[in-house]
């Protein structure tokens, strides 16, 4: 099986068009859309809580360029039952005292809500936060030696949303990148090629071991790499650097499975692709569904179940939380389901 899984990868790294679809094409197109999109692009929907009509108040409304239907006077049960149905990913209750507060050169006492999944709101919290230091600043007629903090806790670091879907966007451009291993696979029973290699003393687990071993190798190799890469260009930080290699890792197995649950099932090779691509782009906007980065009128207790029937949600969720448990299990589980559909009667599709 080693062997054979050796033989593959050289013919993977021989093949221009696969090395393309798993090195520069989907590094460019990570790096290109972490630095072109901005933040309005994913730009999950926080409500303002005002107890009071201070000026302070609405110069904060104003700055943070909030939609009047985002801005609640005196209401915080309406957001509130809007965040319990996920129609909202935050809500922050600023205190009837907020103009008096900072009049009196008192850091204010924010109360906030959030989603499970509120990734995004960190941002607009150390908008937040930047603005009172502002306010605080020109009180006391300070410089810029140093910040000012409130009393806000902000339990995730801004970039932490960049970080996930930098993540995230890898995995996703895997899955398309194993529809071309797909249709390598699709050539290989069209040409007979596994049909002759099966006459020989090689058993059909070998082969098809051989065939998935090598796709994960490559899988997994070049898009650690092109993590790593990104992770430099993009200048963002890992804490922990084994944590991306298990992930890539363990989605690719599950892509390689797939390949061959697809290939099992569909005959013509762009049909095989093109459900690969459309597998993982359902799955990939299911998951930021659940971020309540952008509404399609469904119910939010939907959206979460049927992200979770996708393995890019659990490894959107292990790179959201730095969690591999047991988030890693059930990718494997994923893994395991479409080897096992696509690994029966073996045989009989070799030699058909």
């Amino acid at each position: 099986m080693f062997k054979l899984a050796l033989i593959h990868l050289r013919r993977y790294l021989k093949n221009p068009t696969l090395l393309l679809m798993m090195g520069p094409v989907p590094l460019l197109l990570v790096i290109f859309s972490q630095l072109t999109g901005t933040s309005e692009a994913f730009n999950p929907e926080i409500a303002l809580v005002l107890n009071a009509n201070g000026p302070y108040e609405q110069q904060l409304v104003d700055e943070l360029n909030l939609e009047d239907s985002l801005v609640y006077k005196g209401d915080e049960s309406t957001p509130i039952e809007k965040l319990k149905a996920h129609q909202l990913a935050g809500v922050i209750v600023l205190p009837e005292t907020f103009s008096s507060d900072l009049d009196n050169g008192k850091k204010p006492h924010l109360i906030r809500y959030i989603t499970e999944n509120g990734a995004g709101i960190s941002e607009t919290e150390i908008k937040i936060e930047n603005l009172i230091n502002t306010y605080l600043k020109n009180y006391y007629q300070l410089t810029n030696q140093g910040p000012i903090t409130t009393t806000i806790e902000v339990t995730e670091d801004a970039k932490a949303i960049k970080f996930t879907m930098f993540i995230s966007l890898i995995i996703y451009f895997m899955f398309i990148g194993a529809s071309t291993l797909a249709k390598d696979v699709h050539q290989l029973k069209q040409q007979k090629i596994l049909h002759r290699s099966l006459s020989t003393a090689n058993k059909d687990y070998e082969l098809f071991g051989g065939l998935i071993l090598a796709m994960c190798l490559i899988q997994g190799s070049c898009f650690s790499l092109i993590y790593y890469l990104g992770l430099y260009f993009l200048q963002l930080h890992m804490p922990n650097p084994f944590f991306p290699l298990l992930l890539m890792f363990s989605m690719s197995f599950v892509a390689s499975s797939l390949v061959i649950f697809i290939t099992r099932i569909l005959k013509q090779p762009l049909l095989i692709e093109l459900s690969i691509i459309v597998y993982a782009l359902v799955g990939f906007i299911f998951t930021l569904l659940t971020l309540n980065l952008f509404d399609l009128g469904l119910e939010a207790s939907l959206v979460d179940n049927l992200a979770k029937l996708f393995p890019i949600y659990w490894a959107f969720d292990s790179a959201l939380h730095l969690t591999l448990w047991p988030n890693l299990f059930i990718i494997a589980l994923f893994g395991l389901a479409f080897l096992s559909a696509g690994s029966f009667k073996l045989k009989n599709f070799i030699q058909k």
